[in-house]
C-alpha cells in the first residue's frame, strides 16, 4: 500500500502560485496560505527566494538592453497610430 505524501502535494501547490505572487500578485487569502507555508518549509522557502532572484536578474539585464532603432520605430509608429484613433 502506497502511503500518500500530503506535504509534497501542499509544496507542490504553493510553488504552482510562486510566480503569480512575484508577477501579479495573488488573492490576499491564498497569499497568507503561501506565507504560512513557506514559514514552515524551508524547501518551498528556498524556491520563492530563487525564483525572486531570477526574476530580479532578469530585469536587470533587460533593463541595460536597447531595442534595435527599427523596432522603436515600428513600435512608435503602432502606439502612435492608436493614440490617434482615440
Amino acid at each position: 500500500m502506497k502511503i500518500p505524501n500530503f506535504e509534497a502535494t501542499e509544496c507542490e501547490r504553493v510553488r504552482s502560485y510562486l510566480d503569480s505572487g512575484l508577477n501579479y500578485g495573488i488573492l490576499a487569502e491564498t497569499n497568507h496560505e503561501v506565507l504560512k507555508h513557506l514559514e514552515s518549509c524551508t524547501q518551498c522557502a528556498r524556491v520563492r527566494e530563487d525564483r525572486a532572484r531570477v526574476k530580479a536578474q532578469l530585469k536587470r539585464a533587460v533593463l541595460n538592453e536597447r531595442a534595435p532603432e527599427a523596432l522603436s520605430d515600428r513600435i512608435g509608429a503602432i502606439f502612435g497610430a492608436r493614440a490617434a484613433l482615440h
